[in-house]
């Protein structure tokens, strides 16, 4: 749960997580992101069992998957700025320090999962965006997603999950230039349109920024 003063200072601020809602300036996700961004609108925090569970077993599956790929030295839970662009800040499960790529870490249904291989990245395409996101921030040449699978039991009981390697699934992401090259770009026009409370529209997007 964030504070009052961590809601105020992302008010001014695109995280990796929320990039995905800006692919398309016309949809209702977009105009309500900035909406929110402005003070138009509260912002709504939803919050079920999977991630309440996700919440409490993201340290520990973290450090699981540390040990198990015998990385000792990384981080946890950083937030990075962009380093061109003022106001896109990633925050990282995890960093390992030694190759530089960010981790994402996601607790995930077993039925969810099932469907992640018929998706073109192989994962949705919003955690795709996200962890691409994260690679421009740190200015990496790749990220990982690592998955945990839950049964609708370990959701309501995550306190006694029990960690086992048949269980987390490993995603390499190398870094996809095109779409950084696009993230960037739609993230600094809707970050001016934050600082201008001018609303964000596709046409006007793609006038300023000719690919």
């Amino acid at each position: 749960m964030l504070t009052e003063k961590q809601r105020e200072e992302r008010r001014s601020q695109l995280g990796a997580s929320e990039v995905y809602k800006i692919m398309n300036f016309d949809n209702l996700t977009a105009k309500n992101l900035w909406k929110e961004k402005i003070g138009l609108i509260e912002v709504e925090e939803f919050e079920n069992d999977s991630m309440m569970a996700g919440n409490l077993l993201e340290e520990d599956c973290l450090k699981y998957f540390f040990k198990y790929c015998e990385i000792t030295d990384y981080t946890l839970n950083e937030r990075i700025e962009h380093n061109e662009i003022k106001g896109l800040v990633a925050s990282l499960d995890g960093y390992d320090c030694g190759v530089y790529a960010p981790i994402e870490c996601k607790t995930v249904g077993y039925t969810q999962h099932e469907k992640w291989n018929k998706s073109k990245y192989k994962i949705p395409k919003n955690y795709y965006l996200q962890v691409q996101t994260q690679i421009s921030c740190c200015s990496s040449s790749n990220g990982i997603l690592v998955a945990f699978l839950l049964t609708e039991n370990d959701k309501i009981d995550p306190i006694n999950y029990y960690l086992d390697e048949s269980k987390m699934f490993i995603y390499p992401i190398e870094r996809d230039e095109e779409i950084i090259e696009e993230i960037e770009s739609r993230s600094t026009y809707f970050l001016g349109c934050i600082r201008s409370k001018r609303e964000p529209k596709e046409a006007d997007y793609l006038e300023r920024h000719v690919f």
